[in-house]
């Protein structure tokens, strides 16, 4: 699904990197999120990426948890919720 999306955007003149932390057992845990998601913009950067536009997408549970990350990280410049809550914060 991955390697669809890039092939899409490049389609249409744009260059998209993703990136996918992994969390053990597939879990986002709160204590960890901030570690697990700037290692893997420090791995993208690493491979060649220097843009500034960088987006979160979510499923659930990981939905929830970035609800919370993103506002405290200028860098993430916004969030793609899939089947998640909103906390009304």
């Amino acid at each position: 699904m991955v390697q669809q999306f890039q092939n899409q955007a490049a389609d249409a003149g744009y260059k998209a990197w993703v990136g996918i932390p992994e969390f053990v057992f597939d879990a986002p845990e709160p204590v960890l999120i901030d570690h697990y998601v700037q290692e893997t913009i420090t791995e993208l950067k690493k491979r060649g990426f220097t843009g500034d536009n960088i987006f979160m997408a979510a499923h659930s549970l990981g939905g929830v948890m970035s609800q919370d990350y993103v506002p405290k990280n200028s860098d993430i410049k916004g969030q793609i919720l899939m089947g998640s809550s909103l906390l009304r914060k």
